[in-house]
């Protein structure tokens, strides 16, 4: 049996395919002190939206199954998605009324102000896709919180043959019997992995 993809792997598979791999199969590495400052930028990122959305929204454990009342904002923390492929944690999704009598999915993930928006946007993609199929809507936007005070909205077009394809090969990266060869990129001096 094939291990779902967790939000630690789907996250890894972003900058490296080998680091997706050890992900995967459940090895842990050990994390740099970059790694520790950029987790807790990551944590502060969280405490700050949460407090900030705490003004406008109710905060929710999970999705509710029916339609909040009109002008009511929601905001679910932690949000858990599971199917075939996936078992991820999303960070926050954003419950928004429209105007079919239903509302709005919009996926948040909260970083720190080091990464790269370019790969936090195949993960926010990634979850829009788990969210639509799960929930059977279109999820048209995401929302990445960059550090304590920077609220980044952005297109999560899936349709695309870009996304598509990269979709395709982490699906694949599952079927791999070993780690791909380590391709060296700006994130190989940061790695948990990086002694191996």
């Amino acid at each position: 049996m094939r291990n779902k993809i967790t939000s630690g792997a789907l996250e890894a598979f972003a900058h490296c395919k080998t680091q997706f791999h050890l992900k995967l199969l459940g090895v842990s590495g050990q994390a740099t002190d970059y790694e520790t400052v950029t987790n807790a930028q990551r944590h502060a990122a969280e405490k700050s939206a949460i407090n900030r959305l705490r003004r406008t929204h109710t905060i929710l454990d999970k999705v509710p199954t029916n339609i909040p009342p009109k002008g009511t904002l929601y905001f679910v923390k932690g949000s858990s998605q599971e199917d075939n492929d996936f078992s991820v944690q999303i960070d926050g999704i954003e419950l928004k009324p429209n105007n079919h009598e239903r509302f709005s999915l919009v996926p948040t993930v909260f970083a720190d102000a080091l990464t790269a928006k370019s790969s936090l946007l195949f993960v926010l993609q990634t979850y829009g896709l788990l969210l639509s199929k799960a929930h059977k809507v279109s999820i048209p936007q995401g929302v990445i919180w960059i550090g304590e005070y920077e609220k980044s909205t952005v297109s999560l077009r899936t349709d695309g043959r870009k996304f598509s394809s990269r979709f395709q090969e982490l699906l694949l990266s599952r079927e791999l019997p070993s780690p791909p060869p380590l391709l060296l990129n700006h994130h190989c001096q940061i790695c948990e992995f990086r002694s191996r």
